[in-house]
């Protein structure tokens, strides 16, 4: 499974940069917001810590589209063009499939996260390494669990006109949900895993005062992730919708 998922990366890899455009947009669209409402703000804080921590829900905002465009709707389109099907039968199995977009996605959003922090470094004088290590750190305990939970979109019947718009309506209250970064991690961020990954990164951006519940709280959300993920892996079909009908 691991071979083919390596085989299936490399094609995604190579999909993934044809789609320029949608890499652009991911990358441009937090940049925007900052720039436009919180340049001067974040300008004038002097703490190193403060200033990551308000980076960390655009660093969680960047992980969470991109798993949400980069693997639920990718496989969802898949599905409907008819190349989830010829995959499936090449591969023999779902799970290698999804592998090899897991780690095609983990190369593209690291590259993303590693650019936008860059950026925001020099604008906003922000320690470069500080917020790549953070950054990364976050990719690293949230990009599995958050993809995986965006599966549940293929376990939906939705034809491919309808995906992108979708991907749309999600945005923009995510965009908004962002705005609003707290360290208290509750069930009801089951409901939004850009607060769930932001909190967690501050809870290790102040590692001197973390809080275990909240820790302990947040890691068990994405094992609950996961296993969401998992379950829709076995329930998730290859054949087109219109062909079901």
């Amino acid at each position: 499974m691991i071979k083919k998922g390596w085989e299936f990366n490399l094609l995604f890899i190579k999909v993934s940069l044809s789609n320029k455009f949608n890499l652009l947009f991911i990358l441009l669209l937090p940049l925007c917001i900052l720039f436009l409402n919180d340049y001067n703000e974040l300008l004038s804080v002097e703490s190193q810590s403060e200033k990551v921590s308000a980076m960390l829900g655009w660093i969680a905002f960047i992980i969470t589209i991109t798993a949400i465009s980069g693997v639920g709707i990718n496989l969802s389109i898949l599905r409907e063009q008819g190349f989830l099907k010829m995959f499936y039968y090449i591969s023999g199995s779902i799970s290698s499939i999804v592998l090899g977009l897991l780690i095609s996605q983990a190369l593209v959003t690291s590259s993303i996260i590693v650019l936008f922090s860059l950026i925001v470094s020099f604008a906003f004088s922000i320690n470069t390494f500080y917020l790549i290590s953070f950054s990364l750190i976050l990719l690293i305990v949230g990009f599995i669990p958050t993809c995986l939970l965006s599966l549940i979109i293929t376990v939906f019947p939705l034809k491919q006109g309808t995906l992108n718009p979708i991907l749309f309506i999600i945005m923009f209250p995510l965009i908004y949900i962002t705005s609003f970064n707290t360290a208290e991690i509750s069930f009801v961020h089951l409901l939004n895993p850009i607060q769930l990954l932001s909190s967690i990164g501050i809870e290790f951006l102040y590692i001197e005062s973390i809080n275990k519940a909240n820790v302990l709280v947040g890691f068990s959300m994405l094992v609950i992730f996961m296993l969401l993920g998992l379950v829709c892996i076995k329930l998730m079909r290859i054949m087109p919708v219109e062909s079901r009908s």
